[in-house]
């Protein structure tokens, strides 16, 4: 039997710590519900919906996503 160089061992380590880590992070994402915004039908501002409904002037929307990027 053959014996692997340092890098081939050290390349095998990180592919399967890659995909290890990998299956671990997807596997802990919660669901999360939909956050519900009201848009202005005239600005197009977002005000957040407190009670789920919007006023007359606005419009409901929902916002869904497991992450915000800022």
């Amino acid at each position: 039997m053959r014996n692997l160089s340092t890098f081939s061992k050290v390349m095998v380590g990180f592919i399967a710590g890659a995909f290890i880590a990998g299956s671990v992070a997807v596997a802990v994402t919660p669901d999360m519900p939909p956050t519900k915004v009201c848009v202005d039908n005239r600005t197009k501002a977002l005000y957040s919906a407190t009670n789920g409904s919007c006023s007359k002037t606005r419009t409901l929307m929902e916002v869904a996503g497991s992450g915000v990027n800022v």
